[in-house]
């Protein structure tokens, strides 16, 4: 409705990846001045104009739309449910909705308006548990970089019983309490992942925008910050830590021999996520086995390894020794497996994923193709600056790095392993026989 009655015309980045799409979630990354508010009042409005869902599988029970916008506060909401509301005033008049101001609340009465009884709310990301209690058929989020996590996973469940479409815009910058963003972002990349879809659009894409201005900018913009700010990009500095393990991925099919040296890395799960066991071949630096499981007994998941560890001929063994590592790696030991503990530190834990992407990049380190879990980790696993300028980095919200840790422990295992201490370590696929 509001495209008709305004005259307004979306752009092709608008009628791509927004106002045509099924998916249930829609996240665009997206340069200043692009039209985010005017394409968010769109969705409102479509939103509002859904007639009510009387079957069942709409988890409606009958009631007319509910619309929230999220924005990181009450100002930037303003920004989107600001346009929509002129454009009911001016089409259909003061008398064909009913709003609170106070409370941020719209509702229709007007037919010709939307959907009598549809229901809007706009909220603030300044308090974290003033996003929860509602529960909405449409969610817009505007500015999503600048909401946090903890707002983001108190948010979610408002979609969840009437299955809402998240429609999601931002600039691609990240602080180190805010993954959810970039990792809905990087989900939408993925064609397994069918619900998402993801884009990015630069400022100088749309008709309106002063090239000259964006000139100036970058000439008074630093690379990055032109990237993000202007491009809709994401950058190495704040974005993807692994950016070049493709190179390390071989496609035959590796087999066991037991004359050859092997060495075992453990990652083991403290609560719901993911064992993990990796063997690699010490001098041909190829990981060869995987295996990954969570939701067994201690003694199950202790058994189990142990199996592992007789199957590859007693490898040379590393595990994670930090916090709750100690007593599993201890009950490892118990059971006969001489365990190398290996406690990850502030001071320890860049330098050692660090080696790994570079190791992956050179090939120095080596895994099959088929593994596209690890693949997806890879892809989810974000660099961040933290306030003091330093750098970390960790696994995007909907992602696990339980595979990545492991792999970080093996490489650090045959790292120490490697023939000749001074010597120059090689691409040692090229050196295999």
């Amino acid at each position: 409705m509001f495209r008709h009655q305004q005259g307004y015309k979306p752009n092709k980045w608008a009628t791509d990846n927004v106002h045509g799409r099924t998916e249930r979630f829609i996240i665009g990354t997206t340069g200043r001045q692009v039209g985010k508010s005017t394409a968010g009042a769109i969705e409102i409005d479509e939103g509002m104009t859904v007639p009510v869902c009387d079957d069942p599988s709409c988890n409606s029970y009958g009631l007319p739309p509910a619309v929230v916008v999220l924005a990181a506060d009450y100002s930037k909401g303003d920004l989107i449910v600001g346009p929509y509301i002129e454009m009911l005033t001016e089409t259909f008049g003061k008398e064909a909705y009913r709003l609170n101001q106070n409370k941020h609340e719209l509702s229709i009465i007007d037919p010709l308006a939307g959907t009598v009884g549809a229901q809007l709310k706009w909220l603030s990301a300044e308090e974290e548990y003033g996003v929860v209690g509602g529960t909405y058929s449409k969610a817009v989020i505007d500015e999503a970089q600048a909401i946090s996590d903890k707002v983001w996973f108190k948010f979610i469940p408002t979609g969840s019983i009437r299955a809402a479409q998240f429609i999601i815009f931002g600039t691609p910058d990240i602080t180190t309490d805010q993954t959810w963003f970039q990792g809905l972002w990087l989900r939408g990349q993925d064609p397994l992942e069918t619900s998402y879809h993801s884009y990015s659009v630069a400022s100088w894409e749309t008709t309106w925008m002063d090239m000259e201005s964006v000139l100036q900018s970058k000439d008074n913009m630093t690379e990055n910050e032109f990237k993000r700010l202007y491009g809709g990009e994401w950058v190495s500095e704040d974005g993807s830590f692994f950016t070049s393990f493709k190179e390390a991925m071989y496609d035959y099919e590796a087999k066991f021999d037991p004359l050859r040296r092997y060495a075992m890395s453990i990652d083991l799960a403290l609560e719901n996520d993911y064992n993990v066991v990796l063997i690699g071949d010490t001098s041909t630096k190829t990981v060869i086995h995987k295996e990954r499981w969570n939701k067994t007994d201690a003694i199950d998941t202790y058994e189990r390894i142990f199996g592992i560890w007789l199957k590859f001929g007693r490898p040379k063994t590393i595990a994670d020794y930090s916090g709750l590592g100690a007593p599993m790696v201890q009950q490892l030991s118990d059971r006969g497996i001489p365990v190398i503990p290996f406690t990850w530190t502030s001071a320890n834990k860049m330098p050692t994923l660090g080696k790994l992407a570079a190791d992956l990049q050179h090939r120095r380190i080596m895994f099959p193709k088929s593994w596209e879990d690890l693949q997806r980790e890879f892809r989810g696993f974000l660099r961040k600056r933290t306030p003091n300028g330093s750098l970390t980095a960790s696994a995007a919200s909907g992602f696990t790095d339980d595979i990545i840790m492991s792999l970080a422990l093996l490489n650090e295992l045959m790292s120490r392993s490697k023939s000749g201490g001074t010597s120059k370590r090689r691409n040692y696929l090229e050196d295999a026989a």
